[in-house]
């Protein structure tokens, strides 16, 4: 067990390795819902209403050439 500098402690270290084909997926699909604050995916997360999915919005860097 180490101590980090942030005082909090850890224990292991994950390495994941996903392809870039899965990432940019994962970023182009994220949205925002700019009254509550929170993230959806289009396809992982969708937003549970019309109403809410009328109003989401993208980062300006959720983009393809941005990620």
């Amino acid at each position: 067990m180490r101590k980090s500098q942030s005082s909090f402690y850890y224990y292991l270290l994950l390495i994941l390795q996903v392809s870039e084909d899965v990432l940019v997926e994962r970023v182009v699909g994220r949205r925002l819902d700019p009254v509550t604050g929170k993230i959806y995916h289009l396809k992982y997360s969708p937003p549970e209403t019309e109403e809410i999915a009328a109003r989401l919005t993208q980062r300006f860097d959720d983009t393809e050439e941005k990620a």
